[in-house]
C-alpha cells in the first residue's frame, strides 16, 4: 500500500488499532508526510500490533510532535525514514519511532526489525524506561540508525540515547 499523505497514514493507524492484521503486508511512503499540528494516536497497542513492513522510500516523517512515539508496538519492519523536527514531550516508556520495538504476546513470535533510520534535528524529554529510538527493545534487530543534532532530556531510570531498556535477543 502507498501512504502519501497524513490522512492516509491517520488510516493505517486506525486499522491496525482496530485489530486489522497486517502481517506479510508493506506499507510505502510515497512522499514526505508533515504532521505540524496533528494529535497523534500511535500506530498499534498490546493487543493490535503492526507485524507488517513499513517502508520510507527515504521519505520523511516532518514535524512530529506528542507524548509518545509513530508507533506504540512495532513487531514487524520499519525501514528507511527520516525523522526531521520531531519531537516528544512527558513521556515515559517511550521513543520517538515506538514504545515497544520486538515486543510480543505469547501468541506472537517477536519479528522487530528497525534499518536505515535518521533521526534530524529532533527532541526527546522523557522519563523512565525512554530512549529517542524506543522505551523498550525486546528480541529485535536494529541497524544503521543514525542521529544528527538531537537533544534529549531525560530523569528517572533505565534511559539511554538508542533505548531505554534492551531485553532478550536484541541484535544492533
Amino acid at each position: 500500500y502507498l501512504i502519501k499523505d497524513k490522512a492516509q497514514l491517520e488510516h493505517l493507524a486506525e486499522l491496525v488499532n482496530k485489530g486489522k492484521d497486517t502481517t506479510n503486508v508493506t506499507f510505502i511512503l510515497g512522499a514526505d508526510i508533515d504532521l505540524k499540528g496533528e494529535e497523534w494516536t500511535p500506530i498499534g497497542n498490546l493487543t493490535y500490533q503492526f507485524l507488517g513492513t513499513f517502508d520510507g522510500n527515504g521519505h520523511k516523517i516532518l514535524n512530529y510532535k506528542g507524548t509518545a512515539g509513530l508507533f506504540r508496538v512495532l513487531n514487524g519492519a520499519f525501514q528507511n525514514v527520516v525523522f526531521e523536527y520531531c519531537e516528544v514531550v512527558g513521556a515515559a516508556n517511550a521513543g520517538l519511532l515506538a514504545t515497544y520495538i520486538g515486543y510480543a504476546k505469547s501468541s506472537n513470535v517477536c519479528q522487530g526489525h528497525v534499518k536505515n533510520v535518521v533521526f534530524k534535528d529532533c527532541k526527546f524529554t522523557g522519563a523512565n524506561d525512554s530512549g529517542l529510538l524506543s522505551g523498550h527493545i525486546h528480541d529485535a534487530t536494529v541497524e544503521e540508525v543514525y542521529m544528527e543534532n538531537c537533544e534529549m532530556t531525560i530523569s528517572g531510570r533505565r534511559n539511554g540515547f538508542l533505548a531505554g531498556r534492551v531485553e532478550g535477543y536484541a541484535t544492533f
